[in-house]
């Protein structure tokens, strides 16, 4: 059997990373175990298959030659995106921790480096090339959204779910947080589903609702 076509997005209750739009006009996301590039203007798709649970998020590398795709066993798997053959999968395997689904990913500016956020708050700082950890922490609340400096590949932003975007300096083992951060609050009691920007402001925004709360930022350059 050959697939030919993939129906269906994983986007309604998803808040990780879940769609990246490219210079050409593509999109890449994924649904279940498959991440898919579908030209819009040819109305045809590409697939990257071979993973061994769901898919829970993804990222294309800044030069847009790899992609990295989180998935519910804990792995991280890294694909050529022209060959859509996969380069590496990044799991510690050497934990007796149970394995914790993949929330968010994130690249170095120069390719090198991976970022990934599990489900239990755990954050890793992986080597591409040969695979390794080189930096574990464990955060108080789930990150939603995880970034690796543009200026400093030594430095992470994290985006708890439950609390302020946190920098934390791998070097020094370092975390601050970004002061001035509007902190989360409780969702409302109420079962009516609404949903309110509470808060922007220069490259970040926090938007919350009744059943949930989503709290991202990044890295935000100026000229």
């Amino acid at each position: 059997l050959e697939l030919e076509w993939v129906h269906g997005y994983a986007g309604l209750r998803n808040t990780a990373n879940n769609l990246e739009c490219l210079a050409d006009g593509t999109a890449v996301y994924y649904t279940a175990g498959v991440g898919v590039v579908y030209d819009v203007a040819a109305h045809a798709q590409r697939f990257f298959v071979g993973h061994d649970d769901d898919v829970t998020c993804l990222a294309v590398s800044h030069d847009g030659t790899m992609l990295a795709t989180g998935c519910q066993n804990g792995a991280a798997v890294l694909w050529d995106f022209d060959t859509r053959g996969v380069v590496k999968v990044l799991q510690d395997t050497d934990t007796a921790e149970p394995p914790s689904s993949v929330v968010a990913i994130g690249w170095s500016l120069n390719g090198r480096r991976v970022v990934t956020a599990e489900e239990k708050g755990r954050i890793r700082l992986w080597n591409v090339e040969s695979g390794a950890c080189i930096y574990t922490t464990v955060l108080e609340s789930i990150a939603l959204t995880v970034q690796i400096s543009p200026c400093d590949p030594n430095v992470i932003l994290a985006c708890p779910n439950a609390g302020v975007p946190i920098l934390i300096d791998v070097a020094t083992g370092e975390m601050r947080s970004i002061t001035g951060s509007h902190t989360a609050e409780a969702p409302a009691a109420s079962t009516t589903a609404r949903k309110r920007c509470s808060r922007r402001r220069e490259g970040a925004s926090e938007c919350s609702s009744s059943y949930s709360l989503y709290h991202g930022c990044c890295f935000w350059g100026r000229a």
